[in-house]
């Protein structure tokens, strides 16, 4: 119990979530100093006269559930990070209705006002409104790479402070604490191999922008990324950064190759024939 619980929420919603765990057990770790009731002054709440707050609900309201889903967990990997970030972004998949998703992010909206005051509010309702009006805008289906793999077009545009000609790529494998979604894992893997733009890791990665935005912001905060400010063409293939259980491993290199516009033309003798072409042997 006291490895999940935090102050983002009432200790009955936690007790909802844990199996075996009742007030009985949640008043011995008050009494034993475990725990302690968190601060309910109004500085932790934002004002519902406030007019961010006020454009917040009408926004939160208007939004749908899936736009609400991904700026929740955009903006939790963005100002919460760690450890925290990834268990609210699980405390995100794990709503099972409209109204719940709701409740957590206003929630989420009180806990940032008593971190980060007016300004975390304030970039959580960009973001929000941001990725409502980007869901409107049609993107044309760009043509698929050179493997033939059709995708399905990212929604949105590049967001605000970001330049479109900037390309990202991985100086160095993130540490496990990071990559702690098969989404992230995903898009490590593509700027470890090239320099993307994020519009192009976006859709490569088959995620929205907003989901884009916070691994990238992600990878910032840890500095494993570099920026390229030159521009990128597409389909540009550098080293990829090292893998720290691949790195060192002699087995894990690739063969080398034989030079075989040197060798003499040989007929292949079915499956052995091909074999042995193959591994080099001829």
């Amino acid at each position: 119990m006291l490895l999940v619980i935090n102050d983002s929420q009432c200790i009955d919603y936690w007790l909802s979530k844990l199996k075996g765990v009742t007030h009985s057990d949640v008043e011995w770790l008050l009494a034993q100093g475990f725990i302690a009731v968190a601060s309910t002054s109004s500085a932790s709440v934002p004002s519902r006269e406030d007019p961010t707050w006020k454009l917040l609900m009408h926004t939160l309201n208007t939004a749908t559930i899936s736009q609400v889903s991904d700026v929740l967990k955009a903006q939790a990997w963005a100002q919460l990070k760690g450890l925290r970030a990834y268990r609210f972004v699980q405390d995100v998949d794990q709503c099972v209705d409209d109204r719940e998703l709701r409740d957590l992010a206003r929630a989420f909206v009180s806990a940032i006002h008593g971190e980060f005051g007016g300004e975390g509010v304030e970039r959580f309702v960009h973001a929000l409104a941001e990725r409502r009006a980007l869901s409107t805008r049609t993107l044309a289906t760009p043509a698929p790479p050179s493997d033939g793999i059709a995708l399905t077009p990212a929604v949105g545009a590049t967001p605000v402070g970001f330049d479109a000609a900037e390309c990202y790529r991985l100086s160095r494998w993130p540490s496990a604490g990071t990559l702690v979604t098969p989404v992230f894992n995903r898009l490590a893997s593509l700027i470890s191999h090239h320099a993307l733009p994020l519009q192009q890791i976006a859709l490569r990665g088959r995620v929205d922008v907003a989901v884009a935005l916070g691994f990238v912001q992600a990878m910032q905060a840890q500095g494993v990324l570099e920026v390229q400010r030159q521009g990128c063409p597409p389909g540009l293939v550098t080293e990829p950064a090292p893998h720290p259980l691949r790195e060192g491993l002699p087995g894990m290199m690739p063969p080398s190759q034989p030079n075989r516009a040197s060798a003499p033309p040989a007929v292949s003798s079915g499956l052995l024939g091909r074999l042995r072409e193959r591994l080099g042997l001829r």
